[in-house]
């Protein structure tokens, strides 16, 4: 091949390309779907972890000794001190429901239990970004190196995940196919 012809398939090879670069570069389909889901509030109690609270002081109030004569019944004095005494109280409100429950002993809170329910609705939005690939007709230059060097041109149909293709080498007068296949 006389280099006339040979710098003469450069250039064209080149232009080619850099047509191909400003006209054929289409940027990706890119689809947004979006869904909102009302996920109902709580069809169960839940028990919350709480702490017993622990007295921060004691304060000692004086009386002044009274005297007054009536039947005192230290057994019974003793058995109101270690009795356990159960107290539960019910908040309802439009947006959440909750159950306190403490046990009382020996002046002090030795069990205290809460339970809650959330009943708002809550709104949950979920966003699916769906890219597609590229789909259509390609075409570009082709260099081949090797035992022999080689200039051409080659297109590739690509289509879904699937690619079929072809080249031609223009200077050692062969002719080629593939198939690609994308692995994700």
């Amino acid at each position: 091949m006389n280099p006339q012809k040979f710098e003469l398939v450069i250039i064209v090879l080149l232009l080619g390309c850099i047509g191909m670069m400003k006209y054929c570069n289409k940027p990706p389909v890119v689809t947004t779907i979006t869904k909102t889901v009302t996920v109902p509030g709580d069809k169960v109690f839940t028990q919350v972890k709480v702490n017993v609270p622990v007295p921060v002081y004691c304060e000692t109030v004086k009386h002044d000794t009274v005297t007054q004569y009536q039947k005192i019944d230290t057994a019974e004095i003793l058995d109101c001190f270690f009795k356990r005494y159960v107290y539960r109280d019910t908040i309802n409100d439009s947006t959440v429901r909750a159950i306190i429950q403490e046990i009382i002993s020996q002046n002090r809170i030795v069990n205290r239990q809460v339970w809650f329910q959330n009943l708002r609705e809550k709104q949950v939005t979920y966003q699916t970004t769906i890219i597609q690939q590229q789909t259509g007709l390609f075409i570009g230059p082709q260099l081949t190196f090797g035992s022999k060097f080689g200039i051409g041109a080659g297109a590739m149909y690509i289509r879904d995940k699937n690619g079929f293709g072809c080249n031609v080498d223009l200077i050692n007068r062969s002719f080629g196919v593939s198939y690609f296949r994308l692995l994700k």
